[in-house]
């Protein structure tokens, strides 16, 4: 926790912990879409826009730890003893 004289006040600061997300063994394997590639996805799966996706909000720490900004689609990829799984989520 980080404390701070402000005007004469003394505050607390709750400091962020620094942890990668995406080392953890349960978190899917996860890369940001690039644009380029969006329009072969959105028609893989019948969309006419990236809105249609399944959404995941902007302050997720998954999203925090890739760097994906607003609008940005995720790919998220596992795998497991039934098979091979990738789905995609747009950063909301």
């Amino acid at each position: 926790m980080l404390v701070s004289i402000l005007g004469g006040l003394l505050t607390k600061k709750k400091q962020q912990s620094v942890i990668n997300v995406l080392d953890y063994f349960l978190i899917p394997k996860t890369e940001v879409v690039s644009k380029d590639k969006i329009d072969p996805v959105l028609k893989k799966y019948s969309l006419t826009s990236s809105s249609q996706l399944p959404r995941i909000k902007s302050s997720d720490p998954l999203v925090v730890s890739t760097g994906a900004l607003l609008g940005d689609i995720l790919k998220l990829s596992r795998e497991d003893e039934t098979g091979k799984y990738t789905y995609y989520r747009v950063v909301v």
